[in-house]
Parts: structure tokens; C-alpha cells; sequence
């Protein structure tokens, strides 16, 4: 029974493959998301049976749905980037670093929030901006669960990468020498950013549709 439940649903991607687009990254989500529920289920229930409902087609059919959303979402993202400046481009896409001091934000205390350039999600509130006197916009904290960090050890140094948890943009770094009481300085450039000011009706709506 295992057997041919596991082969008629391997006929049944191989036919669902064949007509679509992409076909290889659909593979690659497939074996991150598919995979690891597979064995985790395995794991959890030690049974068999548990596992081979992640190979039924209906659970394939709703894992091809989320891939095309973010197909959907990519090619949102990517006719923004065309729309940005070559300096924002550099920075959020090649991880570039802008000049101090000569930047839009870095001497900005207006009331507002900051969003990605890119994608328009919220990443800082203008009332942990302030002047670290370093030549770009500081923040002591960021909002909740909107970036992600990452070990960078370029120009032989070793930082901490700010990116947009959402979609991956280069922000800038992450320090240690900020106020108290957690002492974090974001140090980011304003080319990564766009402020909207508190009475501004603008939302993310207006950017990423």
C-alpha cells in the first residue's frame, strides 16, 4: 500500500512538473518545505503512515500555490528595484555602503517610521533615532521581528550584517556601542530607507501593491 501510494504520487508531481514554469526552483522549495515536514512528522509520530500524507497531491497542489504567491511577491519586489536609484540598488542588492553625512536621513529627527525601500516593510520608529555622530542614521532598537542578522567578514572585518527580514535587503550593521540599556546602535543607510512621516496617510500598500 505504501509502495503505491508513494508511485502514483511521483507520477502525479513528475505529469504536475512537466507544465509548469521554473520547474527546478519548484523542485528546490519542494525539497526544503516538503522534506523537512516529512521527516519531522516521522519523528514526532513514528509512523509511518503520518508521513506518506505529506506526499498525498493535495498537500503538493497547496505547496505549488505558495510558490507561485511568491513568484508573485519576487516579481513585485524586482520592478521596485528597477525603480530605485543606482546608489539604492547598490546598497540593499550588493550590500554597498553610502557616504556619511552626505545622505538624505542621517540628520533627520522628524516624528515617523522608517520602512525598506524595497519592500515597505516598517523596520524603525523615529523615537529610537539618535545622533551617534557617525554620519548615518542610528537606531537603538528596531522594530519587532523586521530584520535578521548575519555574521559579514568583509574588508576583513568582522560585523553584523541588518537585513529586511522580508525581503533581504541590505541595510547596514549592527554595533555595540549605542545607548543604554541594550547598548545596540543600527547603523543604517538612508539609501535602504523611506520615512513617513507620523501624519502621513502613506502606507506599505503604496509600495509594494
Amino acid at each position: 500500500m505504501l509502495k503505491k501510494t508513494l508511485g502514483e504520487s511521483a507520477h502525479f508531481y513528475r505529469t504536475s512538473l512537466d507544465s509548469l514554469p521554473l520547474a527546478e526552483d519548484l523542485i528546490r522549495s519542494i525539497l526544503y518545505v516538503l522534506f523537512p515536514y516529512a521527516v519531522s512528522e516521522f519523528q514526532r509520530q513514528h509512523s509511518i503512515t503520518k508521513v506518506v500524507k505529506w506526499f498525498h497531491p493535495t498537500f503538493f497542489l497547496y505547496l505549488v500555490s505558495i510558490y507561485r504567491k511568491e513568484q508573485a511577491t519576487m516579481e513585485n519586489y524586482k520592478k521596485r528595484i528597477d525603480e530605485l536609484t543606482a546608489l539604492q540598488r547598490s546598497v540593499t542588492q550588493s550590500a554597498a555602503t553610502e557616504p556619511p553625512y552626505c545622505n538624505e536621513y542621517y540628520n533627520l529627527f522628524d516624528e515617523g517610521e522608517y520602512q525598506c525601500i524595497v519592500c515597505g516593510t516598517s523596520l524603525f520608529d523615529s523615537k529610537n533615532k539618535f545622533n551617534a555622530g557617525c554620519g548615518w542614521p542610528a537606531f537603538s532598537a528596531v522594530n519587532c521581528k523586521t530584520v535578521t542578522l548575519h555574521d559579514d567578514y568583509s574588508y576583513a572585518m568582522q560585523r553584523i550584517e541588518v537585513r529586511c527580514a522580508t525581503c533581504g535587503a541590505h541595510l547596514g550593521h549592527l554595533f555595540y556601542d549605542g545607548p543604554t540599556p541594550s547598548g545596540e546602535r543600527y547603523c543604517i543607510n538612508s539609501s535602504s530607507l523611506l520615512f513617513v512621516p507620523t501624519d502621513s496617510n502613506r502606507t506599505k500598500k503604496d509600495i509594494n501593491p
